[in-house]
């Protein structure tokens, strides 16, 4: 999470909090951290686990197919179009098997990976 980011938004309204994974000294704009959802597995993942820690059960990732492709009509980026990037998310994803109860996906790998939502 950028400074940046935050000035952006406080151009519009200042009614939104900042979440973090990993405490960082210099980072005071950060309202909240949850350790606990550091992740490995792309930010789609972190979010997943930020949103059960926030209470949200059951979680639909939406515009996470975790797999090379445009995602919303675009070229992706660099990071998203690199199938070692792709495997690596993966790879964490599947290794964290208390995390994927309770969460599905609407396309691609992870909806695969996790199922659709009923």
């Amino acid at each position: 999470m950028s400074f940046r980011w935050v000035e952006r938004q406080r151009k519009f309204h200042d009614d939104f909090t900042v979440h973090g994974t990993s405490a960082r000294v210099g980072m005071p704009w950060v309202n909240h951290w949850w350790p606990d959802a550091v992740s490995g597995g792309s930010s789609a993942w972190g979010a997943r686990k930020l949103a059960w820690l926030m209470g949200f059960n059951p979680v639909v990732l939406c515009g996470c197919p975790l797999e090379i492709g445009p995602y919303t009509g675009y070229r992706p980026a660099q990071l998203m179009s690199e199938q070692k990037t792709m495997d690596a998310f993966h790879r964490s994803i599947e290794a964290e098997p208390e995390w994927r109860d309770g969460v599905s996906s609407m396309s691609g790998w992870s909806a695969r990976y996790l199922g659709e939502p009923c």
